[in-house]
């Protein structure tokens, strides 16, 4: 089972998102939209370093659990694209305007704006994870697919020992959440600089 937490229903709706994306700054928005899609705590995306990404997979270990997660962003293309368009003037993938890795207290003083522009007053950034697992829910994925993505731990019994949270898990995620994004036309966020 995915761990249950008590902010399950502070999700970003569509129309937040939206809001956000087209008010917040070019890099704000793009880091936004990286942890939304790829699932991952702020740490994680502000540690993102050029050299775990090739063009087709994100390698990312996740500081809290140590999780090895292996994103197929050539299978979710507002992840792509967001991480395409990042000028390379430093290690890390994610820099704010004057180069520089983000911190989290810059990143969560220039997110509150945005937030209030998007009716978002009551969500946190942590929330674009749980916004990720709704999303992929309801595109069909299971919780071992989802587990995938986010690196939740999955299973409490016998076999969590067994359980090999393979590429393919991920794929298949993915694929079911881009197919879903574009039925719905919710992935066309601005991405121009």
């Amino acid at each position: 089972m995915l761990k249950i937490t008590e902010r399950k229903d502070k999700n970003w709706t569509q129309e937040q998102l939206k809001v956000f994306c087209d008010v917040a700054p070019p890099r704000l928005r793009d880091i936004f939209l990286a942890s939304l899609f790829s699932g991952q705590r702020s740490g994680d995306v502000r540690a993102m370093q050029w050299s775990d990404y090739d063009g087709e997979w994100l390698h990312v270990t996740q500081a809290k659990t140590g999780a090895v997660i292996n994103l197929p962003v050539h299978k979710l293309r507002p992840l792509k694209q967001v991480l395409d368009i990042q000028p390379k003037v430093g290690p890390t993938i994610f820099t704010t305007t004057k180069g520089k890795p983000w911190l989290a207290t810059r990143l969560h003083k220039v997110m509150v704006p945005c937030r209030e522009k998007a009716n978002a007053d009551e969500l946190h950034w942590h929330d674009l994870r749980g916004t990720l697992v709704s999303l992929l829910a309801e595109a069909g994925c299971s919780e071992i697919q989802i587990a995938a993505i986010t690196g939740h731990s999955v299973v409490k019994s016998q076999i969590g020992g067994y359980l090999n949270m393979g590429q393919n898990l991920a794929i298949e995620a993915y694929a079911k959440l881009d197919s879903m994004l574009e039925q719905n036309s919710t992935n066309h966020f601005s991405l121009t600089n």
